[in-house]
C-alpha cells in the first residue's frame, strides 16, 4: 500500500472549505481529491444538476422546470460538492451524485420524524456504481505489486480497462463515494454503490433481490474472475441497518461468487467506524492492511449468519462469568417463572449451578428430569440427586409410576410412557434441550414405536407442571428461540412468563483448534503423536466397519504402533461385549488412565465427561467428522475431554444435507411436508388420524438447521469454535506423495480384511430362534457370539431367509454384507414394492392407513405426521416412477442382460486382439442392445424437466429429491438418472465409447447391487409376507 499523504490545498470560499473538509476529514488523498471532487454553488450548481435530471412533462414548463421542481432544488444555490462516474458501458464520464452544503429534508410518516437527505442523484436518473478517477501513482504501484509490465494512458477510460484486464488486481466494493475514495487513497482500487440495495438491478414482482442481476458496469468489471473484497459499513449500532447490511451483503456475495469470484467480506468491531473511511482516518493504512489479511470468506461470513441466526436466543439477561451462578436460577424460581432458559458453554457449570439450586433450595419439591440419551440419565440422577430410571427400584415395579409415588426421578425421553399422564412435578428439568428435542422428533430410538404417544406425554407432564404452579428448567450451549418459541407454543405459555440466561464467557480462550483439510494428513499428526510416546483421543464419527476412519479400522491401525492393551476403543459395540475390556467403561472411566490412546464414537457424548482427574492427562485431541450425523453432536462428542490440549480436527468444505429435502431453508422445508401430506391425503383420509400439525413447523426448523450446517461444514464449524473461543489456526505442515500412497493403501489394507473377517464371523454365526433372539436382544450387555448371532439373525429378519448361493460362497456373502451395512435395504423394499406397481401399492397402503387409523381411534393414539406419510409413500413413490417412464420390470431385464462375464469377455478381446476386430465387434453389439446410450439418458431428463415443469413441485416432492442441485451441473442429466437407480439398489457402469455417424457415444449398463438369484429370493420372501385379499384380488 501507499503511504498517507496530508498535504493541504488552496482555500477558495468558507463553503468550499467546509466541502472539502468533508473528504479530507476521512483520510482522502490531496491527488484523489483534485482528480474526483467537484464544487459549484450558485445558478451555475441548480443548472447543472436540472440538466442532468430526466423530468417528465409534468415536471417541465415553456421556459424551463415546474415551480414545485424549482422549489424541491432551491437548496442546490447554497452550493454542493459532487462526482463523476466512468461509465464503462458507455465509455462516457458521467454525473453521479451530490452532497449539498444545506440539504433538504422530508417528513417520515411511518416513524413519524423528520429525515436529512444527506446525498442528492438526479431526479429520473439512474444508480450506477461510482467509478472514480484513479491517480497514475496508484496505476504505478499496483503494476509493481503484481509485477504488470504495460501501464495505461493517463486518461478515465484506459485506466479502468487496464484494471479490468489485470484480473489479479482485486476490487472493494463499497457503499458510498468517498469510502471508495479513501480505500483508493491507499492503493485499493475500488468502486462505489450509492447504498448497500443499490448493487443490482430493481427488483421487481416477478424477481426478489435475490435473483435480480448485477448492475451491467459491475458485471463488466468483475467477469475477469478476481479477488473481490465487500467493504460494506460493518460497526453501525441499530440493529435494523446490522441487519439489512447482512443481508446485503449475503445477496451481493452469491451473485459474485456465481460470476466465478472468490469474495471476502471486511469486518471489524471498533464501533467507533462506522464506515472503512472512519477506520482508516482513526488505524491507519497499517490498520486498513490487518483488516484486509483478516478477511473471511464468503463462505465463512454466511456460516456466522447462520450461527447467529439459527441459535439466536431473544429477549436474555446475559451475565460474563465463568461458572454460572446458581442464585439467578434461585431468584427465577422464587418470581414463579414457567420456563428458565440458561444458555451457557461447555465447561461453564450450567448442570452443576441447577444441582446447587435442587439440592439447596427444592427439598420438599417433586422434581423429573428428562434427557434423551441413558448415560446423560444415570449421569444426571447422581448430580441432581435423584433416581434413575434405570435404577432396580423402578425396573422391579413393572409399571407406571402415578402421580401419588413421590419420585423424584431422572428418565430418558424414550421411556417416558413408563410414566402417568396425570403426573405433576414441581420443577422438570431439560438438560441439552435442543438435543432431547431433536431426539423426540427425529430420532430412529426405541422412541420410532411410539414417538407420537411420548411426545403427547411429554408436553403432557411439562402442562401439568407449568399448570399447577411448576417451572421448567431448560438448558443448553446452544439454546435457541426455536427451543423456546417450541415450548411455549406448544404449552400456550406467554413469553412474559419466560426468563432467559446468556452467559457470554468463552471458556476456550486458552485452546488451539487446527484445522486439517485432509484427513491423510491428520492421520500423519496421529503417527508423529504416537511415536513420541503422547497420550492422545480422537474422537470420529464412523463405527462401522465399512467406514475406514471408523472406530474398528482406526483401532486395526493403530494396532501396528502399540500393543492392544494401550489402546481403547470406546462405541456401540465395545461397550456393551462382555469379551472386551471396555464393557461397561461408561460407568467407571477411571479404567481409561491406563490407555495411550483413546477411539472413540459419539457413544462418548453429552452425559459423560472425560475429566483430568478421572482419565489423566491427554497430550492431544484428534477429530474427524464426515457430517453423517448433526454438527452439534460430534462438537459434544469432541468436547468431551475437559483438558486444554490442541485439537486436530478434519472435516470436509460440505455434506450433502440428510433431512427430508435437505433444504437449509424452514419454509421450504415446510412446504415440502405440506405438499407430502396433501399426497398422502390422495391416498386415503388423514382427517381420521389426529396428529399434531405443528410439529412439522419444528421439525423443519432444526432439520433445516442441521442441513444448513452440513451444506458449509467446515466453515460453520470454524464459527462455532470461535464463538466458544478458541484460537482457529490451519495445519501447515506438507505431506509428500510417497507419504499419501503409503497411507492410502494401509487404510483399504486394513479396511478389506476388517470387512471379510466382519463377513466370515457373520457367516460362521448361527440363526436364532425368536426366543434365542428376543432373549439376547434384551441383553444391555453380550458376547462378540452372541452379538454376532443376533446380527445374523437381523439379516433374515430384514430379508427372510438368504438364497443357498450366499450361504455357499463367502466372497458373495461378503459383498452383500458391506452393501446391507450401507443403504441396500431400504433400496431393495423401494424396488420391491414399485415392481409391484401402483394400482396394487394404493390397495395395500390404504389397507394399512384403515388399520392404523382403527388402532388409533380405538386407543386414542396420537400418529406421527412422518408416520402418517410412511403410509402412503409406496403408492406415490411407484406412482411417480411410471410417470416418469421407469419400469422395474426394464431396469431388471437390462441389469439381467448383460453379465459380469460378457464384459469380462470384451476386455478379453480388445486385450487378445484389438477393438476393431470382427469378434470385438460382435461381442460389443450384444451389449449394445441392453446397454444405454448417453443421448438417451439426456433425452429422458429433457422429458423430466417437461414434466417437472408439469407437476410441478409433485415429483420432487414424491421422491425426496432436490433435482434444483443439479440443474447448474455440466452432467444433469447422468446426476439425476443415477440419484433415481441409487434409490432402487442399481448402479450405472460404464460398457465402451463407439463413433457412429460421426458421433461418439458412450455405453452404459444397469447393474444391480445384488445378484439376480439373490433378488429373486428375497423378491419372493417379501411377495409371501403379504397377505391380504385386496392383493389377491388384485
Amino acid at each position: 500500500m501507499i503511504k498517507e499523504q496530508n498535504k493541504q490545498l488552496s482555500p477558495k470560499n468558507l463553503s468550499f472549505q467546509n466541502a472539502l473538509k468533508d473528504w479530507l476529514d476521512s483520510g482522502i488523498s490531496e491527488d484523489v481529491v483534485s482528480l474526483n471532487f467537484n464544487y459549484v454553488e450558485g445558478f451555475e450548481g441548480f443548472k447543472l444538476f436540472i440538466d442532468n435530471c430526466k423530468f417528465e412533462k409534468k415536471d417541465l414548463t415553456n421556459t424551463g422546470v415546474s415551480s414545485v421542481i424549482a422549489k424541491k432544488y432551491n437548496h442546490l444555490y447554497s452550493g454542493y460538492w459532487y462526482v463523476n462516474t466512468f461509465n464503462p458501458i458507455t465509455k462516457m464520464v458521467d454525473f453521479a451524485q451530490t452532497k449539498p452544503n444545506l440539504p433538504r429534508t422530508y417528513f417520515d410518516y411511518s416513524k413519524q420524524s423528520e429525515k436529512i437527505i444527506k446525498y442528492e442523484t438526479p431526479k429520473g436518473a439512474n444508480t450506477p456504481f461510482i467509478f472514480l478517477n484513479i491517480p497514475m501513482r496508484v496505476i504505478k504501484h499496483l503494476a509493481k505489486k503484481y509485477k504488470i509490465e504495460s501501464l495505461p494512458l493517463d486518461n478515465y477510460s484506459d485506466k479502468w480497462q487496464w484494471i479490468k484486464d489485470n484480473p489479479q488486481i482485486s476490487v472493494s466494493i463499497t457503499e458510498g463515494v468517498k469510502k471508495a475514495a479513501a480505500l483508493i487513497s491507499v492503493g485499493i482500487i475500488a468502486v462505489a454503490s450509492f447504498s448497500v440495495t443499490t448493487h443490482s438491478e430493481r427488483v421487481t414482482e416477478d424477481h426478489s433481490s435475490w435473483f435480480t442481476e448485477l448492475k451491467p458496469e459491475l458485471k463488466w468489471l468483475l467477469e475477469n474472475k478476481r479477488e473481490v473484497f465487500i467493504t460494506f459499513d460493518r460497526a453501525d449500532q441499530k440493529l435494523s441497518s446490522k441487519l439489512a447490511v447482512n443481508k446485503q451483503t449475503k445477496t451481493l456475495g452469491k451473485k459474485l461468487s456465481k460470476l466465478g469470484n472468490s469474495v471476502k467480506i471486511i469486518d471489524w468491531s471498533d464501533s467507533e467506524c462506522k464506515g472503512i473511511d472512519d477506520y482508516l482516518v482513526k488505524h491507519g493504512i497499517k490498520g486498513v492492511r490487518r483488516l484486509y489479511q483478516q478477511s473471511i470468506s464468503y463462505r465463512k461470513f454466511t456460516a456466522r449468519l447462520r450461527a447467529l441466526g439459527t441459535r439466536k436466543l431473544s429477549g436474555t439477561i446475559k451475565i460474563n462469568e465463568k461458572h454460572f451462578p446458581s442464585d439467578l436460577i434461585a431468584t427465577a424460581l422464587k418470581d414463579n417463572k414457567k420456563i428458565i432458559g440458561v444458555k451457557s458453554a461447555q465447561n461453564t457449570g450450567k448442570t452443576t449451578a441447577i444441582a446447587q439450586v435442587l439440592k439447596s433450595d427444592c427439598q420438599n419439591k417433586k422434581i423429573l428430569n428428562i434427557t434423551h440419551r441413558q448415560t446423560l440419565s444415570r449421569n444426571l440422577s447422581e448430580r441432581l440427586g435423584l433416581n434413575s430410571y434405570q435404577d432396580d427400584l423402578f425396573i422391579h415395579l413393572q409399571r407406571k409410576v402415578s402421580n401419588t409415588e413421590n419420585f423424584n426421578l431422572s428418565i430418558c425421553l424414550d421411556s417416558l410412557l413408563k410414566l402417568d399422564s396425570e403426573n405433576t412435578y414441581d420443577i422438570i428439568v431439560l438438560d441439552e434441550i435442543s438435543q432431547i428435542l431433536w431426539h423426540g422428533l427425529n430420532a430412529k430410538t426405541e422412541i420410532k414405536k411410539n414417538r407420537g404417544d411420548i411426545l403427547e406425554r411429554l408436553f403432557k407432564l411439562l402442562s401439568n407442571c407449568v399448570n399447577n404452579g411448576g417451572t421448567i428448567i431448560c438448558s443448553d450451549a446452544d439454546l435457541s428461540d426455536i427451543d423456546i418459541k417450541f415450548l411455549s407454543d406448544m404449552l400456550r405459555l406467554n413469553l412474559k412468563a419466560v426468563v432467559c440466561f446468556e452467559n457470554e464467557f468463552k471458556p476456550f480462550s486458552n485452546r488451539n483448534l487446527i484445522i486439517i483439510d485432509s484427513e491423510l494428513k491428520l492421520r500423519k499428526e496421529v503417527i508423529k503423536a504416537v511415536e513420541k510416546g503422547e497420550r492422545i483421543i480422537i474422537s470420529t464419527s464412523g463405527q462401522k466397519v465399512i467406514s475406514s476412519s471408523g472406530t474398528i479400522n482406526l483401532e486395526q491401525w493403530l494396532l501396528e504402533f502399540l500393543p492392544e492393551d494401550k489402546i481403547y476403543r470406546i462405541d456401540q459395540e465395545t461397550v456393551s461385549n462382555t469379551d472386551r475390556k471396555e464393557c461397561g467403561i461408561t460407568d467407571n472411566l477411571n479404567r481409561l488412565k491406563e490407555a495411550q490412546i483413546i477411539i472413540h464414537s459419539n457413544t462418548i457424548s453429552t452425559g459423560v465427561s472425560l475429566d483430568i482427574d478421572v482419565v489423566g492427562k491427554i497430550d492431544k485431541s484428534f477429530g474427524i467428522f464426515w457430517g453423517n450425523y448433526p454438527l452439534d453432536d460430534f462438537e459434544q462428542s469432541l468436547e468431551r475431554y475437559r483438558g486444554d490440549c490442541d485439537r486436530y480436527v478434519f472435516l470436509p468444505e460440505s455434506r450433502c444435507s440428510m433431512i427430508a429435502n435437505g433444504s437449509a431453508n424452514h419454509q421450504k422445508m415446510i412446504s415440502h411436508f405440506d405438499n407430502k401430506l396433501s399426497q398422502t391425503n390422495y391416498i386415503f383420509n388423514i382427517d381420521q388420524f389426529r396428529f399434531a400439525s405443528e410439529l412439522v413447523i419444528y421439525y423443519s426448523l432444526y432439520g433445516s438447521r442441521i442441513n444448513g450446517d452440513l451444506s458449509g461444514l467446515r466453515s460453520n464449524f470454524i464459527v462455532h469454535c470461535e464463538n466458544k473461543g478458541y484460537n482457529i489456526m490451519n495445519y501447515q505442515e506438507k505431506i509428500t506423495k510417497k507419504e499419501i500412497t503409503q497411507i492410502k493403501e494401509k487404510k483399504q489394507e486394513i479396511k478389506e480384511k476388517s470387512t471379510k473377517d466382519y463377513a466370515q464371523n457373520l457367516w460362521n454365526s448361527s440363526v436364532l430362534s425368536n426366543s434365542e433372539y428376543e432373549e439376547i436382544k434384551s441383553k444391555k450387555r453380550k458376547s462378540k457370539k452372541e452379538s454376532l448371532a443376533e446380527k445374523r439373525t437381523d439379516l433374515n429378519k430384514r430379508y427372510g431367509n438368504l438364497a443357498p448361493m450366499l450361504l455357499e460362497d463367502l466372497d458373495l456373502f461378503t459383498q452383500f454384507v458391506i452393501a446391507d451395512l450401507g443403504s441396500l435395504y431400504p433400496q431393495l423394499r423401494r424396488r420391491f414394492f414399485c415392481s409391484l406397481g401402483s394400482e396394487i401399492n394404493l390397495i395395500l397402503d390404504r389397507e394399512k392407513a384403515q388399520k392404523k387409523a382403527n388402532y388409533s381411534k380405538e386407543n386414542d393414539k396420537l400418529v406421527y405426521f412422518s408416520d402418517l406419510l410412511e403410509l402412503s409413500k409406496n403408492s406415490i413413490y411407484s406412482k411417480t416412477l411410471e410417470i416418469l417412464g421407469i419400469s422395474i420390470d426394464d431396469l431388471s431385464i437390462r441389469a439381467n442382460g448383460i453379465t459380469d462375464q460378457q464384459m469380462a469377455d470384451l476386455k478379453q478381446i480388445a486385450i487378445e486382439k484389438n477393438e476393431t476386430s470382427k469378434e470385438w465387434q460382435q461381442a460389443r453389439d450384444k451389449i449394445k442392445e441392453l446397454a444405454i446410450t448417453t443421448q438417451s439418458i439426456e433425452q429422458w431428463s429433457k422429458e423430466l424437466d417437461e414434466k417437472i415443469e408439469k407437476h410441478g413441485t409433485a415429483i420432487e416432492t414424491a421422491l425426496d429429491i432436490d433435482l434444483s442441485l443439479t440443474k447448474n451441473k455440466k452432467n444433469k442429466a447422468m446426476v439425476r438418472f443415477r440419484m433415481i437407480l441409487n434409490r432402487l439398489g442399481y448402479d450405472l457402469e460404464s460398457c465402451f465409447r463407439s463413433w457412429e455417424n460421426g458421433k461418439q457415444l458412450r455405453y452404459y449398463r444397469i447393474k444391480s447391487k445384488v445378484d439376480q438369484a439373490v433378488w429373486e429370493q428375497i423378491y419372493e420372501n417379501w411377495y409371501s409376507e403379504i397377505k391380504c385379499q385386496e392383493l389377491q384380488a388384485a
